[in-house]
């Protein structure tokens, strides 16, 4: 073989090497695109649903609404303290959907026993995205043994309801248990 046939075969080895890098990368250019893609669609939904949220706080005079998809706590100003809640987990149970609140006081201090109420509104076809008529309201009350510094966690379940039929729930009417007995 000639030095100018081994020289040939190496520039065409390196070109097609050099192709090969090319089309590997642009393989993963376009994977990197269509996740760049799906993370702004989701972000894009989840701020429409924060929107959502914050319309419907902004129209309430008592009590805090969580919408499941938001992923963002809300500020209420109860009778035990200026609180921030946060609709952590949305699961199915047997009897229906329960539902995990991570409570906080504002100041950091410890919360007392308390008692509250949960509303809630199923989805519907309807347009109507910001309606604040319920569909179900309970009462619930969390244990002094429950509150830490750092807040209580609190796992209600909403009876008779599928966790995808869930539209918000709003917790009002907080008190401390000694302030109701």
């Amino acid at each position: 073989m000639s030095l100018r046939y081994l020289r040939a075969l190496l520039a065409f080895s390196i070109l097609s090497l050099a192709a090969c890098a090319q089309q590997s990368n642009l393989h993963q250019i376009q994977y990197e695109i269509k996740t760049l893609k799906q993370d702004m669609v989701d972000l894009s939904q989840q701020a429409i649903i924060l929107s959502e949220q914050n319309a419907l706080n902004a129209q309430s005079t008592q009590g805090v609404y969580l919408l499941p998809d938001a992923g963002a706590p809300a500020l209420l100003e109860s009778q035990i303290g200026l609180l921030k809640i946060a609709l952590m987990h949305v699961t199915s149970v047997a009897d229906g959907t329960q539902v995990t609140l991570l409570i906080e006081e504002n100041a950091r201090k410890s919360l007392p026993a308390f008692t509250g109420m949960i509303a809630w509104k199923t989805r519907t076809d309807s347009v109507d995205m910001q309606s604040t008529a319920i569909d179900g309201q309970q009462s619930f009350t969390a244990p002094t043994q429950l509150a830490t510094p750092d807040g209580s966690t609190l796992t209600l379940v909403i009876p008779g309801l599928a966790p995808e039929n869930l539209r918000w729930i709003r917790i009002h009417a907080i008190h401390s248990v000694a302030e109701v007995n």
